[in-house]
């Protein structure tokens, strides 16, 4: 089929790979990480699964985001870069994160709410850490890149040694999502790397990495703990080489490439449909496990998807609400009846 061109990315693997990450995070939020969220499954088949994929979620959506960013690096103008990432990542943090954190200390039924209001984003709100966290990145990725640590392959890899090191190390704290950035920043400079010096991979090396992550789960299997919080040897490069295969394995899928393009609208709005979806069907008596998760996950990816659209065709929410560029007259979005036509024919 013919799609829009607006919904087509140069390089289709990489909003596949978003897509799928899209759907493991959106999965996570169903399932929860534990008896306070989510579900509340505490043990079982769905418990391993969510924390299995602990090892790939937030490590793949940050390798394609440095990858993204290798694409059109910094190369000047630091105010506006900087501006730049307030408004795309900290303006609808600000907006957004709270908007949810005053829904959840008033809606019964939605899991904690927060504890100390003045320390509101200082702490960070729910999963609006890793925006946070990746702001964090861009920062030091503009000062490395000022001191060009990243112009040869040798002093690119000794800054991803380095920031090895700093994610085993002992250093952590909540503050600004400070664990976070350090959790995340080996896979964001993983992806630059792949992408800043052209590194393939043929989709036989790619198979040949995620047997290997396979067997190395395997044995950990159950005790899998990966966050942001918990860092170790295994965690990282389970989290690198998962990324790799994922991307050496040269995966496209058009349906998943289209919530790819939606992936940050996703990452920022799905718990609001997610937990919606949840108290809705528990009051309508709907107990059924796998009803549930496969409801939540379809609201959980449709509705910020809608969200993006309404935000967008307005000049003020499209920047406050998503952190795109404010314009006074801004471009129509796809209509969603066509965009449905294009989901059911992928």
């Amino acid at each position: 089929m013919n799609a829009p061109k607006s919904l087509i990315n140069k390089d289709l693997r990489i909003d596949t790979l978003r897509g799928l990450a899209c759907i493991f995070l959106v999965l996570f939020h169903i399932i929860g990480a534990g008896k306070q969220s989510g579900l509340k499954i505490d043990a079982g088949m769905l418990r391993d699964i969510n924390d299995l994929f602990s090892y790939v979620r937030m490590p793949l959506f940050t390798f394609l985001s440095g990858y993204v960013y290798a694409i059109r690096p910094f190369s000047s103008g630091t105010g506006a870069f900087i501006k730049g990432k307030v408004r795309r990542l900290l303006l609808p943090m600000l907006i957004v994160g709270t908007l949810y954190a005053v829904i959840q200390s008033l809606v019964p039924g939605t899991n904690r709410g927060v504890d100390d209001w003045s320390m509101l984003h200082i702490l960070p709100v729910a999963h609006f850490w890793f925006v946070e966290a990746l702001f964090l990145i861009f920062i030091a990725v503009l000062l490395l890149e000022k001191l060009t640590l990243f112009s040869h392959k040798k002093s690119t890899l000794l800054v991803i040694a380095l920031a090895g090191l700093l994610f085993l190390s002992p250093l952590n704290t909540r503050y600004f999502a400070g664990s976070g950035a350090l959790y995340l920043f080996p896979f964001f400079l993983s992806g630059m790397f792949i992408k800043r010096f052209n590194v393939s991979g043929s989709k036989l090396i790619g198979m040949g990495i995620m047997l290997g992550v396979i067997v190395a789960l395997y044995f950990k299997f159950p005790d899998f703990n990966a966050s942001k919080y918990q860092r170790d040897i295994f965690t990282l490069l389970v989290g690198i080489a998962a990324c790799t295969s994922l991307f050496f394995l040269s995966v496209k899928s058009f349906a998943l490439s289209v919530i790819g393009q939606y992936s940050y609208a996703i990452y920022i709005f799905h718990v609001f449909f997610t937990a919606a979806s949840r108290i809705c069907l528990d009051k309508m008596g709907v107990h059924d496990i796998s009803v549930i998760i496969a409801l939540s996950l379809i609201f959980g990816l449709a509705g910020p998807i809608m969200i993006e659209h309404t935000l967008s065709m307005n000049a003020y929410t499209r920047t406050l609400f998503l952190g795109k560029r404010y314009d006074k007259n801004p471009p129509s979005p796809l209509p969603l009846t066509q965009l449905s036509r294009i989901f059911l024919r992928a």
